[in-house]
């Protein structure tokens, strides 16, 4: 039985039965639903966003303060681990078995994001970071190698290499 359901103050024009009203709510909520999953979030190839000052090392716990130092990663479940040192994502990255699919650095110089598989790390003791494990990243090797200038102590490598470091 398909009952009427007239609308207050409209006069017989205006009538709905059950199943109009049904489906139309039906079709709202389903638009509603479907727009809200269409929305983007933060993207897991786009560099992550933080507030320095404000926002924690996922890995000592302290503000990250300094761009040029910071690193995050991003797991197959859109989590994002920020740090404030290179080191400590290294340290963060050996205690914990997670799916990562980007990692993140910041260049050194101009304090912008790099891929950090396609990055260069430059590592010396004569390099103060944030936690002092002593870890920069630049855009390419050439940029390495000026960064090293006259520092015999500093070596340069890509991120297998820096992967392989004994950070403890």
């Amino acid at each position: 039985m398909n009952s009427i359901i007239p609308l207050r103050g409209h006069g017989p024009l205006f009538h709905y039965s059950k199943r109009f009203l049904t489906t139309s709510l039906f079709i709202v909520l389903y638009t509603t639903f479907i727009l809200i999953g269409c929305q983007s979030g933060n993207a897991l190839d786009q560099p992550p966003q933080i507030r320095y000052g404000e926002d924690a090392c996922d890995e000592c716990h302290m503000l990250i303060n300094e761009a040029r130092f910071a690193s995050a990663i991003v797991t197959s479940q859109a989590q994002t681990r920020r740090f404030d040192d290179i080191g400590c994502m290294l340290i963060y990255l050996n205690k914990h078995q997670e799916d990562v699919v980007y990692f993140w650095v910041t260049d050194f110089n101009s304090q912008k994001w790099l891929d950090a598989e396609n990055a260069a790390f430059v590592q010396s003791d004569n390099i103060q970071t944030p936690m002092g494990f002593g870890i920069i990243a630049a855009a390419n090797k050439n940029a390495a190698k000026k960064m090293v200038g006259e520092d015999t102590q500093a070596k340069i490598m890509d991120f297998s290499g820096l992967r392989k470091i004994k950070i403890y």
